[in-house]
């Protein structure tokens, strides 16, 4: 990600957007601020348009993915993280977003199929370790 002084936010970012449509980083940057403000119309236009300038980029796959979620998407956000496997199958993210994602539709077993394998392919992420045990600790309360 760019640093923190070149990241869209707010007004500055917008303008960029508009200034440069093809600027698919500061699309991708804006469409997820957005997300995170609740704007997820504005989020989802912003993420779409960045799309289609970079089609495999993992991480846009990643925020496309929880973006449709929160829309109440279910079969776009499930590809979206798919996708974004495909782009990066190398990259931890996507595996902790989607067993996030699946776990919250109660797909727990999957979830933790994810989880681990985002913690084989990085075993110091804390994030997905901390998923992983929360998705153990949920498991072994259900076979009790």
């Amino acid at each position: 990600p760019p640093p923190p002084h070149a990241r869209p936010t707010g007004a500055a970012g917008r303008d960029r957007t508009i200034k440069r449509p093809d600027n698919r980083g500061g699309l991708r940057n804006y469409g997820a601020i957005q997300r995170t403000k609740g704007r997820l119309r504005v989020a989802d236009e912003h993420c779409e348009r960045a799309l289609r300038l970079t089609p495999h980029y993992a991480y846009l796959h990643v925020n496309l993915g929880v973006l449709k979620a929160a829309l109440g998407q279910p079969t776009e956000a499930e590809a979206h993280f798919r996708e974004a496997q495909r782009d990066d199958p190398n990259n931890p993210v996507s595996y902790t977003h989607y067993a996030r994602w699946l776990q919250s539709v109660g797909r727990t077993e999957e979830a933790r199929l994810f989880a681990d394998a985002a913690v084989r392919l990085s075993p110091a992420d804390v994030d997905a370790a901390r998923l992983l045990n929360d998705l153990a600790v949920s498991r072994s309360k259900i076979v009790k």
